[in-house]
């Protein structure tokens, strides 16, 4: 769903802005709305919300929608392959009688579930067909007078968690006026405190300093902008005092100075403005430019740094369940399901789907035909989560998760290797590896890493800058730093050489 997608994406630059912004005197006036707006989400906002996000899609026009985001993302961002489903989606939802769209983010959703969508159902509202457009693999249903669609899980969540009272939404929908697009970033008191205790100072590469500066200098965030009848972007946030918040706008000088010393003419644009207890930043079409320039590259950060940690957690995953085949079966997985001939038929990621907690989708396969047979062909669109690395401009059934194959390897055999054949060490000895997305390959079918022990970098690529993320074969997963020499590649790709490759 094009539209749900960049509302999550509108929300993940408010995170990154939350430097930027909060309460302002414009829309206090006529502040009905936005309670109202806050009225119709509260029964599904608690204590753990983190974030909400709301767009006027009777309003929106998709293609100058894309036009304001495009300077702001990474180049390849997937974002674009949906460009020209957006439009007609757009269309559908209208005519279905649909107007306003929220999406709800939940700490506690996070990382398993992720966000949820909630769509009022007006008087004209064809619940039916607006039930259409949710995406595959989630669920669409009506609760009391709105339209929930997101993942499996959630709603049974929301049916024992208790609501919240979180008055500072309302009041920062308001701050950011009646635009298009509204995106509010409000963490809970409790949840500033446990970030203050677990990481009292901010990461050096961030400009280092007290937590505080963030947690008492940004109570709440929102950010508002519209595309029509010329793009204009306005960021909000509300601070504890009026010192927090020139402690957060000093704090913000000194960061644009550091990291984009070009900007630095461009400061009393950039920076907002100190209002009381809140900051203030306006921008227009010509001022827009400038600020993409400073979000773009920090936004390249932040999604490598997450599509890292999220892949990292996804590969302990299938270091588990190839552990568990291992431990029921006495040997790793093999490379791939074959034939009574050899003839490989089927992918390893197919054959611990039963160790991931996917066993009826195990099940549905037909493991005696290849993974393009009429049957398998199928199942194809429907790759589990965990085969699915954050970021990736892959097509959707494709993943970027793949062992290596070759002399040496744990996988070289018609089985893979048992633990007593890994003489090098388990903690020596790579099991997977998250390749770059030109490398992505489609998850059921037998394809993986070709591994030459004479060229063990031909083919090997890595969508992070300045290194790859490894699974070893005990489970742990390491991002190695680049350049690695061939030596060293063979020694960590070879179970049984008798060599250590000095790399954990």
């Amino acid at each position: 769903m094009p539209v749900f997608r960049f509302a999550f994406f509108l929300l993940c630059i408010a995170s990154a802005l939350r430097h930027h912004a909060a309460y302002a005197a414009e829309g206090q006036s006529s502040a009905d709305p936005y309670a109202e707006a806050a009225k119709t989400i509260a029964p599904f906002v608690d204590e753990d919300t983190i974030a909400v996000a709301h767009a006027d899609l009777s309003r929106i026009d998709a293609d100058k929608l894309f036009a304001l985001a495009e300077p702001f993302l990474p180049a390849g961002h997937p974002l674009f392959r949906m460009k020209e489903a957006a439009n007609p989606w757009l269309e559908t939802f209208r005519r279905a009688g649909g107007r306003d769209l929220y999406v709800i983010v939940s700490l506690a959703d996070v990382p398993d579930q992720g966000p949820f969508v909630i769509v009022p159902l007006g008087k004209d509202a064809d619940e039916k067909r607006l039930k259409t457009l949710s995406p595959r693999g989630g669920v669409a249903e009506r609760i009391g007078d709105v339209l929930f669609i997101g993942p499996r899980g959630t709603p049974e969540r929301l049916a024992t968690a208790s609501p919240a009272r979180r008055p500072e939404l309302a009041r920062a929908l308001a701050a950011v006026g009646d635009r298009r697009l509204q995106v509010v970033f409000m963490p809970s008191a409790a949840a500033r405190r446990v970030v203050e205790e677990l990481m009292p100072s901010l990461p050096a590469e961030i400009g280092g300093g007290p937590m505080t500066t963030l947690t008492r200098g940004a109570l709440w965030t929102a950010l508002g902008a519209d595309v029509s009848p010329q793009p204009a972007l306005r960021l909000v946030v509300q601070s504890q005092t009026i010192d927090a918040a020139r402690t957060l706008k000093a704090y913000l000088a000194g960061l644009l100075r550091e990291r984009w010393p070009q900007l630095d003419k461009l400061a009393a644009t950039l920076l907002p403005d100190v209002h009381d207890d809140h900051l203030v930043l306006t921008l227009d079409s010509q001022q827009i430019g400038p600020l993409a320039a400073v979000i773009r590259p920090a936004l390249e950060v932040l999604t490598n740094s997450a599509r890292r940690r999220q892949s990292t957690n996804q590969l302990k995953q299938i270091g588990l369940a190839m552990h568990t085949y291992a431990d029921v079966n006495k040997h790793f997985p093999p490379a791939a399901i074959a034939d009574a001939q050899g003839r490989p038929l089927l992918s390893w990621r197919v054959a611990v789907l039963p160790y991931l907690e996917h066993n009826a989708l195990y099940k549905e396969f037909h493991l005696d035909e290849p993974w393009d047979s009429e049957h398998n062909r199928k199942l194809v669109e429907r790759m589990p989560d965990v085969y699915r690395s954050l970021g990736s401009t892959a097509a959707g059934d494709r993943t970027s998760y793949v062992v290596a194959v070759g002399p040496g390897s744990v996988f070289e055999g018609k089985a893979g290797a048992g633990f007593g054949e890994i003489t090098d060490g388990t903690s020596n000895t790579v099991m997977a590896i998250e390749m770059g997305d030109e490398q992505a390959v489609i998850w059921t079918k037998p394809d993986d890493y070709s591994f030459d022990p004479q060229h063990p970098s031909a083919g090997l690529t890595t969508p992070y800058s300045g290194g790859r993320l490894f699974l070893f074969c005990d489970g742990h997963v390491s991002f190695v730093t680049q350049p690695l020499e061939d030596e060293t590649l063979r020694r960590l790709m070879v179970r049984n050489d008798g060599k250590d490759p000095g790399v954990q």
